[in-house]
């Protein structure tokens, strides 16, 4: 399972959302593991979390990760999975994220009974289609709250501006820093600064191969004190060094990500007005 490869995989499929929770993803996608034995990959930190299911598994929430992760699936495992925008956890499984930081959990245990229903029709389900639409439609779930639009905005101006302070954000979107702390760590999972190391990471392996040859340069324009802690933190949360992130990565997480789409939900409360961003996501198509 590899956010930004494909190795190991025979079949693998994006999907782009439709129905009610389209806002609340960044896509939904299917696989199924390569013939030529078990997968494994690097799983990269991007605020994100996942409802997924996989024939092997059944159902799980796995939660927005702190570092990252190398699974391994048996060959011939399908996969059916939804990924959540980065603050949009809240509202689709009803908990705060930081209850599932790290972690991947029985869908059962998040959702209930509904969760449990769920689970086992997606067991009954005739192919991945099936599965696919079942997911993007959740009929067995309910918005448990809005998405907080503060959050959202520090997010994406975050994202823009990987190389400003913390305080700045929390300050253009019109909260205290201890306020913005306590409202990213219940929408994404763990606090502003954390997610600012996984965007400057992000935007390391956005970066590609050229950029091999100026990391120096790179290293500056992304807020990094310098190159040695550029590779200190491309170690730490891609689990490899620069030179085999950057010729082999790709990045799951820009503006678009947590860009909130006109028409969703969002918390009604005074707030600034939401600016817009430029960027595009792709739903990473290693995530299987």
């Amino acid at each position: 399972m590899d956010r930004d490869r494909t190795v190991g995989i025979d079949v693998y499929q994006e999907h782009v959302p439709k129905g009610p929770w389209r806002w609340d993803l960044v896509c939904a996608w299917t696989s199924v593991t390569g013939r030529a034995g078990a997968h494994r990959g690097v799983v990269v930190p991007d605020g994100c979390a996942d409802l997924l299911w996989s024939s092997t598994g059944g159902l799980v929430v796995v939660g927005p990760m702190t570092r990252p992760v190398t699974p391994s699936f048996p060959k011939g495992t399908a996969h059916a999975a939804l990924r959540l925008r980065p603050g949009h956890a809240p509202r689709v499984l009803g908990v705060p994220a930081s209850a599932l930081t790290d972690l991947t959990v029985p869908a059962a245990d998040v959702l209930g009974e509904a969760g449990r229903r769920l689970a086992e029709r997606l067991d009954e389900d005739d192919g991945q289609a099936a599965r696919v639409a079942r997911l993007m439609a959740l009929p067995e779930l309910a918005p448990a709250a809005d998405t907080d639009a503060r959050v959202l905005e520090a997010l994406a101006w975050l994202i823009a501006r990987p190389a400003r302070r913390v305080e700045q954000a929390a300050d253009h979107v019109g909260l205290s820093s201890r306020q913005l702390q306590r409202r990213v760590v219940t929408a994404v999972g763990y606090g502003p600064k954390r997610f600012q190391r996984v965007v400057r990471v992000q935007r390391v392996l956005a970066a590609g191969p050229a950029a091999l040859g100026d990391l120096a340069r790179l290293s500056a324009e992304l807020g990094f004190v310098d190159q040695a802690h550029l590779n200190r933190e491309v170690l730490a949360l891609a689990g490899r060094s620069p030179t085999r992130a950057l010729a082999h990565g790709r990045a799951t997480l820009t503006s678009e990500t947590s860009k909130r789409p006109e028409g969703a939900a969002v918390q009604t409360e005074d707030r600034r007005p939401t600016t817009e961003r430029q960027g595009s996501r792709p739903c990473p198509s290693a995530s299987t």
